[in-house]
């Protein structure tokens, strides 16, 4: 519960609460790997120096293999990932966010979203739009993504916004008509649209 609560704190960028929360739950944790990861988390966000953040995240990396922890991993190669953008090794970072997803997609749709998302931004920000492109037009095929009309309307409307920096207007226009589209057959505002997406 104390481990929820430090990563839902993380989550909200409410990193000292979060650090005290994992070094609780270090402390009252029943198990080895629990005091483990949760110390090694409390390292991590209490440390500004990314070889010491990497080396924590590694070791959780470690845990989470032996113990087959698929949503903990993708967070931990997710968070990998992050100290390799700092570091500036941009071909780990786009590794590690692969791994995250591929992990998430089984267990954690939502995750999978974010890590999506992440990736996608991530290739953006480095002029890389058509492997931006490639990442967003994968989750379009992911079933729980095909199978919630809102959430396809949101992803088509993200990788409409990727063609639009790549200065693609034309794509993105085809794109936008054909999420009005489906929001029009299913109902869906496009204030609930803007909604969900900010």
């Amino acid at each position: 519960m104390t481990r929820k609560l430090a990563q839902s704190q993380e989550k909200q960028n409410k990193i000292t609460p979060a650090i005290s929360n994992y070094s609780r739950a270090a402390e009252v944790s029943y198990t080895e790997k629990g005091k483990t990861v949760n110390a090694n988390d409390a390292a991590r966000l209490s440390n500004a120096s990314p070889e010491l953040k990497a080396e924590a995240i590694q070791s959780n990396i470690e845990i989470g293999q032996k113990s087959n922890d698929k949503g903990d991993l993708a967070a931990s190669y997710s968070q990998m990932a992050d100290v390799n953008i700092q570091q500036k090794d941009i071909p780990k970072a786009e590794e590690n966010l692969n791994n995250a997803y591929k992990l998430s997609k089984q267990q954690a749709p939502q995750q999978a979203l974010e890590i999506n998302q992440k990736l996608t931004d991530f290739y953006v920000e480095n002029k890389n739009f058509d492997k931006a492109i490639e990442a967003k037009k994968k989750v379009l095929k992911e079933d729980f993504v095909k199978d919630n009309s809102q959430e396809k309307v949101n992803q088509i409307q993200e990788l409409a916004d990727i063609y639009i920096k790549k200065n693609d207007a034309e794509e993105a226009i085809t794109l936008l008509k054909n999420a009005y589209k489906i929001s029009l057959e299913k109902g869906h505002t496009l204030e609930a649209q803007k909604s969900v997406k900010n």
